[in-house]
């Protein structure tokens, strides 16, 4: 929603919070989304290379487990920030 509405710098430090407790608490079905966001933020930001980094780490997390969909948005986002 911060993202939606052009607020990628508050966006970022929520996202990045939530990755740390879903890290923290084993949720880690949503780290691979979490991430590509985190990218998405980046990116609006001017940070392509730490997207791009984001990016990579939310499509190797999505394929270690085998969460297609994940792994299909996070194809798409890294085309989009290349």
């Amino acid at each position: 929603m911060l993202l939606d509405s052009g607020r990628p710098k508050e966006a970022l430090e929520v996202l990045r919070q939530s990755g740390r407790a879903q890290r923290r608490v084993g949720r880690l079905e949503v780290l691979a989304e979490t991430l590509r966001l985190q990218a998405l933020a980046m990116r609006a930001l001017g940070n392509t290379d730490e997207a791009r980094h984001a990016v990579q780490l939310a499509l190797a997390h999505a394929e270690k487990t085998r969460q297609v969909a994940a792994v299909f948005a996070a194809k798409e986002t890294l085309t989009k920030i290349m």
